[in-house]
């Protein structure tokens, strides 16, 4: 395990990036479980809570082969759909 730890002019830990086997962390108001913000590995980027963009598109036709997760909103239904595979059964679901 490697650290980069970032502190305020006192020295108190504001946030970390730690690397873990495989996984960046990084944390953000310190480094407890709790401040965990968001993860990067090889399989994908996790965000803990939220996640804020300055802008959002989001397609209005379904993928061809959806993975677990897509959207996309269908402008006839005038629905958000997202794409649930449970590991037995998979279809678009409204949101």
């Amino acid at each position: 395990e490697k650290r980069v730890l970032f502190t305020d002019a006192g020295g108190a830990a504001t946030g970390a990036i730690k690397h873990v086997s495989s996984s960046l962390d990084f944390y953000a108001g310190g480094v407890a479980s709790g401040n965990k913000e968001m993860v990067v590995s090889s399989t994908g980027v996790d965000v803990e809570d939220r996640l804020t963009m300055g802008q959002f598109n989001v397609p209005t036709t379904a993928p061809g082969s959806p993975i677990d997760g897509d959207i996309y909103f269908d402008k006839t239904a005038l629905k958000m759909k997202v794409y649930v595979d449970d590991g037995s059964s998979a279809s678009w679901v409204e949101v």
